[in-house]
């Protein structure tokens, strides 16, 4: 299976066309998976965040002046 190639078509053409391709793709990644084991249970470990609350502007404000000012010369917004 190869990504199909842009050709001069419609937008909605070529959308339609990526859109089969990675439905398709998925569908045989899918086919071709080894099942888990019936004993095999995954489980979840570590933190399990379940509720959420906002954070205010003088939140965020703090928390970025708590961080420590560590950059690189190759980060396009350094610290």
């Amino acid at each position: 299976m190869t990504l199909p190639e842009v050709a001069d078509e419609s937008p909605l053409a070529l959308a339609t066309r990526f859109q089969r391709y990675f439905k398709d793709k998925t569908e045989v990644l899918c086919q071709n998976r080894s099942p888990l084991p019936a004993d095999n249970t995954p489980t979840v470990v570590g933190a399990h965040f379940d509720v959420f609350e906002h954070a205010s502007p003088s939140d965020v404000k703090k928390i970025v002046l708590a961080s420590a000012t560590k950059s690189c010369e190759l980060d396009p917004l350094p610290t």
